[in-house]
């Protein structure tokens, strides 16, 4: 039962002790799918994935996986070819590599995943005011 009145500074410098862990890998994952469902969930707080987001993680990590496979299919392919079938399969190859990057992009934001989904447009324009650019590219990175 709780004390009426105010509460005291020791008992709100008490933090309870959460018991949310980080989402395992569901099944049915590969072993790519696992490793980067691994690396997501490790940049983010536990509560971050609750349960009921945990389909739309799988989602994002098979559709980031296919997008890397196609990006690679089309490495293979240095170039866009002349040749009228192989044309044809490398306009395959690249209609399913952009819906794969789109769809990791849309549920990216919608996960909170990139920047833009985490920042306010004034926010950005604040980081972005801070950030010191050079107009010598050729010393990027160097300090001093």
């Amino acid at each position: 039962m709780q004390q009426p009145g105010r509460k005291s500074t020791a008992a709100l410098s008490v933090i309870p002790r959460t018991a949310i862990e980080r989402p395992l890998p569901p099944e049915g994952l590969s072993e790519a799918e696992a490793a980067l469902w691994n690396r997501v969930t490790a940049t983010k707080p536990p509560e971050w994935f609750l349960p009921d987001v945990l389909p739309v993680l799988a989602g994002y990590v098979r559709a980031s996986i296919k997008a890397e496979a196609m990006a690679a299919a089309l490495a293979k392919f240095k170039g866009v070819p002349v040749n009228p079938i192989k044309f044809r399969r490398y306009m395959e190859i690249n209609k399913a590599h952009d819906q794969a990057e789109r769809l990791v992009a849309t549920m990216g934001t919608k996960l909170r995943l990139t920047p833009q989904s985490r920042y306010t447009s004034q926010a950005a324009a604040t980081a972005q005011a801070k950030t010191k650019v050079s107009d010598k590219p050729w010393e990027f990175g160097k300090s001093g």
